[in-house]
């Protein structure tokens, strides 16, 4: 029955559907998809009047999805708007810019919650569908550019010439690189645990697709990216091994993972060098070599103890302005590095930027959906593994757009479906149970 509802929706679109797809659409692919910022000037609004956009059509077509709101979907919609609106009313603009720009994060999990309330989760499959080409060709694209040069995307800032001449080159910078991080266990999920994807054919193109996502990450030098990588899959493993009591696994998986923590970057340095070994000679063990020197040396400003200040920097703001943050306060400079924020933990610099309530409401808006899903029991490995990544990324980075992509609409959208398939397989265990004839009828 749910087979031939999905094959109905699959050959039925509207133009309502079409319309709020490419919207959306350009939200997705805008933040993955360099060449298409190089071309636009001003992407942050035209993103802006995309979503803008989607939510008068849909409150149109459905006002009570608006008017009647979930605890979250309300939570999610205020925050949106006072991280804009209040900034610009203190007269600290630029604030209020920024979070309009990371604003997709959050609206995403709203497109995926009205598709699926609407009757149209379909929509959600077509949006990442849409999406997916142009990861792919970013990440040749990076992929190729990191092989040259293993710093091209710690090189690419927000703006500035040459920032945008890589992006029209299809290089992707952090934002790309973070996105991928994210995706990484969601692909190892669908490789090692999804009964839709044993297909051969899907497993080699899964398989190939995240190979090819952690040279990438590997390449681009962002240790933390590769840590949250790591500790993501260890996560998944960890978890799937407690289900499956398999004891001895857990004791060696907890061990490894302590080991690492201790030594990680020893680890990663000698995987580099087998890794060199491995390609040979040439300019690839050359670039090899050189993001083997730039990790021992501390390149990735992470690791180095002028990250940890920044973060105190922030922590200290929110001490000091707990209740409004620093927008609240005229006279200090919100983007300085000493008294403002230190602008290296989305979690930590929304607290001193905002204060204390919508610092928690930024927190609960983030894992409240994880959560709920964890206690639901199905998918247990993909929803732990990808809030451990979460975890990691928005409180040791900044966030950006596309990692909404993963966080919002590809991991819901892919726990629908599994949480289908878990419920027609226990109805079909229950129709067997009660009628045991028919199996061999």
């Amino acid at each position: 029955m749910h087979a031939e509802r999905v094959s109905k929706m699959r050959n039925t679109i509207s133009l309502f559907d079409v319309i709020t797809v490419l919207l959306v659409g350009y939200t997705t692919v805008s933040s993955v998809y360099p060449p298409l910022r190089a071309i636009m000037k001003n992407n942050t609004l035209l993103v802006a009047a995309s979503m803008m956009l989607w939510v008068l059509l849909t409150f149109l077509k459905m006002p009570s999805f608006y008017l009647r709101p979930t605890m979250h979907r309300l939570i999610t919609l205020v925050f949106i708007l006072y991280s804009f609106i209040a900034p610009h009313l203190f007269g600290h603009g630029v604030i209020g810019n920024r979070y309009l720009a990371i604003s997709p994060l959050f609206f995403l999990y709203v497109v995926y919650e009205y598709n699926s309330r609407a009757d149209r989760g379909y929509n959600n499959i077509r949006i990442i569908r849409l999406t997916i080409p142009f990861v792919v060709l970013t990440l040749i694209r990076t992929g190729m550019g990191l092989m040259s040069n293993p710093f091209l995307s710690r090189s690419i800032k927000s703006s500035g010439e040459y920032s945008r001449d890589l992006w029209r080159q299809g290089i992707g910078g952090y934002e790309f690189i973070y996105f991928l991080a994210l995706l990484f266990p969601v692909l190892i999920y669908l490789m090692f645990y999804a009964d839709a994807f044993r297909k051969k054919h899907h497993e080699r193109l899964v398989g190939l697709f995240g190979l090819s996502v952690l040279a990438v990450i590997i390449l681009s030098n962002y240790f933390t990216a590769l840590i949250a990588v790591l500790l993501s899959v260890l996560t998944m493993i960890v978890i799937r091994a407690i289900d499956r009591r398999r004891y001895f696994a857990i004791t060696a998986l907890l061990l490894s993972t302590i080991i690492f923590l201790l030594v990680g970057t020893e680890i990663v340095v000698h995987v580099l060098d087998l890794m060199s070994v491995w390609v040979g000679g040439g300019l690839t063990a050359k670039r090899l070599m050189e993001a083997r020197y730039a990790i021992v040396f501390g390149n990735d400003q992470i690791v180095r103890t002028s990250r940890w200040d920044l973060i105190r920097v922030s922590v200290q703001s929110f001490f000091q302005n707990p209740f409004f943050g620093t927008i609240g306060n005229r006279h200090i400079n919100v983007l300085s590095f000493e008294v403002g924020a230190g602008q290296h933990s989305h979690i930590i610099d929304t607290f001193a930027f905002f204060g204390f309530i919508p610092g928690l409401m930024q927190i609960y808006i983030i894992v409240q959906p994880y959560f709920k899903r964890l206690r639901t029991g199905v998918a247990r490995e993909l929803m732990a593994s990808v809030l451990v990544s979460i975890a990691i990324i928005f409180s040791l980075n900044t966030v950006t757009p596309s990692m909404g992509i993963v966080v919002s609409l590809i991991v819901p959208s892919l726990y629908d479906v599994l949480e289908i398939q878990n419920r027609e397989y226990h109805l079909e265990r229950t129709n067997n149970a009660r009628n045991p004839h028919c199996r061999s009828g």
